[in-house]
């Protein structure tokens, strides 16, 4: 990601204009909040959705984060086709971004983090990257 920047105060609805390395510029919307648990937002291609969703809830003695993400629309397969490798490696490196940031806020010697990546193809109309998981325990 080259930068996001959001056009008007942070909510669910809020829109902006986001940017990866060597790419254009794309509208998006924020679609999901829930404060400290998950986040979601909406890239609008022509033809097609791409949308991110960043969830964390509680797992034994630690939190399990799931980071997903999926084309949906029109030209969700030609899309998924192209950037199918990108996504996926966008999504490992944020998760391993955000294990480093929780790890360094507690004691990481006495932490373990785990992460599997999964990609699929549903038809024409949609694409996910379901993506990766990761337990981040005690």
């Amino acid at each position: 990601m080259e930068y996001l920047r959001l056009d008007e105060p942070f909510a669910v609805g809020a829109t902006g204009v986001l940017k990866v390395r060597g790419g254009h510029e794309a509208p998006f919307v924020v679609t999901e909040y829930v404060e400290g648990r998950v986040y979601a937002d909406t890239t609008i291609l022509d033809g097609a959705e791409l949308t991110v969703h960043h969830a964390a809830a509680p797992a034994g003695s630690g939190s399990a984060v799931v980071l997903r993400a999926w084309l949906t629309g029109a030209r969700a397969a030609e899309y998924a086709d192209q950037m199918r490798d990108d996504v996926q490696r966008s999504l490992d490196t944020d998760l391993a971004a955000l294990a480093r940031m929780l790890e360094s806020e507690g004691e990481a010697a006495d932490r373990r983090l785990t992460a599997r990546s999964n990609a699929s193809r549903e038809g024409s109309d949609r694409a996910t990257w379901s993506a990766t998981s990761a337990s981040l325990t005690e």
